[in-house]
């Protein structure tokens, strides 16, 4: 199964609970409000990326491992309860947490699983404007975390094995669970505002992204934003639907 096939199945999990629920965002925001809680959760992102450092660097590896751990644990437990809102969904959302926290089949197929309900808790909440903001703000963070930013300081320590429950690797190719994320996050998001099949315009130009930046990774064989390409597609399609309107 090519690495592709696995980044495209969170994407239509999440158009389908979408479909299936057409959910209303809860809140209403102005695009300063946007901007301002888009910034704050890259600092977030940031400042994340820098304790990972500092946690390897010092060779605190058990404690990254159970932070990991405890934010995946949160992140499925958290998310299964509001689209299930029931007993059940606090052992199936540790059960959806172990299997993340895994390799292999079962382990991917978890990570879709987590993404995409976790893009549909997004798209719950907030409206299209932030969504727009915040990927596109993801995107221009990931380019520079990558290249000159902490997350190149973690690929100069090899710390793949402690960071391994955070990517979909498959082959030679390892994609982030933030990714996953985002990718899912603008998919549902499309599909939430946009009508068939003018849905297809901002996903197919979304993947067209993610087919372009994977055969850039194996081509260079180096790390590369996962977001930056396939976002900034994702985007152009919006506008594009939107100018036509």
């Amino acid at each position: 199964m090519s690495i592709i096939l696995w980044l495209i199945l969170p994407q239509l999990i999440s158009i389908l609970l979408v479909m299936l629920t057409s959910p209303s965002p809860e809140l209403s925001m102005t695009a300063g409000e946007s901007i301002g809680l888009s910034s704050l959760y890259v600092v977030l992102a940031f400042v994340s990326s820098i304790l990972m450092v500092y946690l390897i660097r010092r060779k605190i590896e058990r404690v990254l491992r159970i932070l990991i751990a405890l934010i995946i644990a949160y992140s499925s437990i958290f998310s299964l309860f509001y689209i299930i809102p029931s007993p059940i969904s606090i052992p199936a959302g540790a059960l959806l947490a172990y299997f993340s926290m895994r390799q292999g089949t079962a382990g991917k197929v978890a990570k879709c699983v987590l993404s995409s309900i976790l893009s549909y808790l997004f798209v719950s909440f907030f409206p299209k404007i932030f969504i727009s903001i915040f990927l596109l703000f993801l995107a221009i963070f990931d380019a520079y975390s990558v290249f000159k930013g902490p997350l190149s300081s973690i690929f100069e320590f090899h710390a793949e094995r402690v960071l391994r429950p955070l990517f979909v690797e498959h082959g030679n190719v390892a994609v982030g669970l933030g990714d996953l994320f985002s990718y899912s996050l603008a998919a549902s998001s499309s599909a939430l505002s946009e009508s068939l099949p003018l849905l297809f315009i901002p996903v197919l130009l979304l993947n067209a992204g993610i087919v372009i930046t994977v055969l850039m990774l194996k081509r260079t064989k180096r790390p590369l934003p996962g977001l930056t390409i396939p976002i900034i597609l994702w985007f152009m399609g919006e506008l594009l639907i939107g100018a036509f309107r």
